[in-house]
């Protein structure tokens, strides 16, 4: 967010209307998306080139990371331990 916001905040705002839609969207139904096998599911952050990643922890939904698309791939991974 604070990326798009140094440069264009119109395109911040935009990002940060499609994030808030996303997490109504899986709050909604966490289960529309695919299971990995680490225990997360990964959506799609619109025409942005991140995804969100969620899980089910103890019984709330969690979100792991918001991760760039090109950034290597995983990278979150280690945020998975209990």
């Amino acid at each position: 967010m604070d990326w798009y916001s140094g440069r264009d905040p119109a395109v911040a705002d935009r990002f940060s209307r499609i994030y808030v839609a996303k997490l109504n969207e899986v709050a909604a139904s966490p289960h529309h998306w695919p299971l990995d096998p680490d225990g997360t599911r990964q959506i799609l952050l619109g025409a942005f080139p991140y995804i969100l990643v969620v899980r089910e922890f103890r019984g709330v939904l969690e979100v792991v990371a918001v991760a760039h698309c090109s950034r290597e791939p995983g990278y979150w991974r280690d945020r998975l331990s209990d």
